[in-house]
């Protein structure tokens, strides 16, 4: 998913990718916040927003569109 992140970033493609930050442990089937699959994606030149809940991250795409709907997407993530 990353090398197709670096191409869209570089096309000037507009998307929009949500990411839920977690990780499954494996003892005893936890689930633990989990900032890894974020930071995996820094450096692809996408901008990135955090939100806490699912509805916020909603409309902070919302409000990007609206405010600049020529820009590049972004990669969004709550936990």
């Amino acid at each position: 998913m990353i090398p197709t992140l670096y191409k869209l970033a570089g096309q000037l493609m507009p998307f929009v990718l949500h990411v839920a930050a977690r990780t499954v442990a494996t003892h005893a089937l936890s689930i633990f916040g989990d900032h890894s699959d974020v930071m995996a994606v820094r450096q692809t030149g996408c901008a990135m927003l955090c939100a806490s809940s699912v509805q916020e991250a909603q409309d902070f795409r919302a409000d990007l569109a609206y405010r600049h709907p020529a820009k590049p997407g972004a990669v969004y993530s709550f936990l």
